[in-house]
C-alpha cells in the first residue's frame, strides 16, 4: 500500500519535536511495510514570509527533511501573499477567510501535483484541519484523482 500523508504538524528547525506523534505514526507505517510520502503542509519560507514572522515574533517553521529514520518530502510553496491576507482577515474579523483558505489549499494541491504522481498513491491521509488545512488539500486531491482520503 502506498500512502500520501499530508500534515500540518511536522518537525521544523526551531522545534524538532513538533508533531512527534505524526513522526511516530510514520515509523509504524514503515514497520509494517507501508510505503509513504509525508508532506509538511505549510506556508513556505520566502523572504516576505520570513519578514512577517520576524515582525510578529514567530519562529521559523522550515521543515526538517529527516528525523530519525523518517523522511519528510518538502514541497516548495512560497505563497506568502495568501498567508499575509489570511492573517489580516483573521485579525480584522473579515468574513473572507474561508475563500482565502480554499484558494491557498488549491495552490498547495497544485504544488503537490507538480512534485508527485498523486495517481500512484492508494490513499491520501491528512492529519489536521488547521490553516492551511491538510484535510482540505487531501479532499481536493482525492476528488481530482478519485482516491480515498481520510482525515485524522
Amino acid at each position: 500500500m502506498k500512502v500520501l500523508l499530508l500534515t500540518y504538524f511536522y518537525p521544523y528547525v526551531s522545534n524538532p519535536l513538533r508533531g512527534i506523534f505524526v513522526t511516530k505514526r510514520i515509523e509504524q507505517y514503515k514497520r509494517i511495510g507501508i510505503d509513504y510520502t509525508a508532506i509538511p503542509i505549510g506556508f513556505g519560507e520566502g523572504a516576505i514570509f520570513r519578514f512577517f514572522r520576524q515582525v510578529l515574533g514567530k519562529k521559523s517553521m522550515k521543515p526538517i527533511e529527516k528525523i530519525g529514520n523518517v523522511e519528510y518530502s518538502i514541497v516548495e510553496s512560497r505563497g506568502a501573499f495568501p498567508w499575509v491576507l489570511w492573517q489580516i482577515t483573521r485579525r480584522l474579523n473579515i468574513k473572507r477567510e474561508e475563500e482565502i483558505v480554499k484558494a491557498f489549499s488549491k495552490y498547495l494541491a497544485k504544488k503537490i501535483e507538480e512534485s508527485f504522481d498523486v495517481s500512484s498513491y492508494d490513499v491520501i491521509h491528512a492529519h489536521g484541519m488547521y490553516t492551511p488545512p491538510a484535510g482540505l488539500v487531501a479532499k481536493i486531491l482525492g476528488e481530482r484523482y478519485s482516491k480515498p482520503y481520510l482525515i485524522s
